[in-house]
């Protein structure tokens, strides 16, 4: 990726609608609802990599005094270090998620992901964003602090917490009475994506500056652990 232009986030929706097109959606309709852009360790990849860090982790020796590996300066998960978690110290993710530049890359991306009407209109009519902004923006910290840095099991826990929430909001277009679902996956696929871009944006301008590698990297590991 380097300083060739980044694309919209838009394009992941369009590629999943084309998947869904040739009739993907309805040969797995039973695991297209699940593609929650949360945690679960359904997922062939990330299941995968949970087995191995479970396997190292299972090395160190309790009586040896072993610890897991330091969060990153200014990163407290409390006592949710259990083990390296969903994406560990060698990832890209836990490299640059705790740079300040991913706090506005955040703010931005919450604008983007707006421009797409169901999210706009789930978030307005179904979270307490407009009664409790600050809040609802901690909520969210929180979570994603949790599923970057925390262990296995307390990512696992935060994303079963965030789709059984997710699947009691719902919203309506005023204008056409369109009805949406907080739990729709094209929604689910265009939050993540927008931030994932926004975060690569901001960190071309902000640093700490990533390789080509390195970009498509993170891109690789938040499509994993959002499949």
């Amino acid at each position: 990726m380097g300083s060739s232009p980044l694309p919209c986030p838009r394009l992941a929706c369009i590629e999943l609608s084309s998947r869904r097109q040739g009739g993907i959606r309805n040969r797995h309709s039973s695991t297209s609802r699940q593609r929650t852009g949360h945690p679960r360790s359904a997922c062939p990849a990330v299941s995968s990599r949970l087995s191995a860090r479970k396997q190292s982790a299972d090395t160190v020796a309790p009586s040896l005094g072993g610890t897991m590996t330091d969060r990153p300066e200014g990163i407290d998960t409390g006592a949710h270090t259990a083990d390296d978690g969903l994406y560990g110290p060698d990832s890209v993710t836990w490299k640059v998620m705790a740079a300040p530049a991913v706090g506005l890359a955040a703010g931005a991306a919450a604008m983007v992901q707006m421009l797409l009407p169901p999210v706009m209109y789930v978030v307005d009519q179904a979270s307490s964003v407009r009664l409790k902004p600050e809040e609802r923006a901690k909520l969210t910290g929180d979570y994603t602090v949790t599923i970057t840095y925390g262990d296995v099991a307390s990512a696992e826990r935060a994303g079963e917490q965030l789709r059984r929430l997710h699947a009691t909001r719902k919203a309506v277009d005023p204008n056409t009475g369109a009805a949406y679902q907080a739990d729709d996956p094209d929604s689910l696929v265009w939050v993540h994506q927008a931030l994932t871009w926004m975060i690569l944006r901001a960190l071309r301008t902000y640093g700490p500056s990533l390789t080509s590698a390195e970009e498509d990297q993170f891109v690789k590991e938040q499509r994993e652990v959002a499949a």
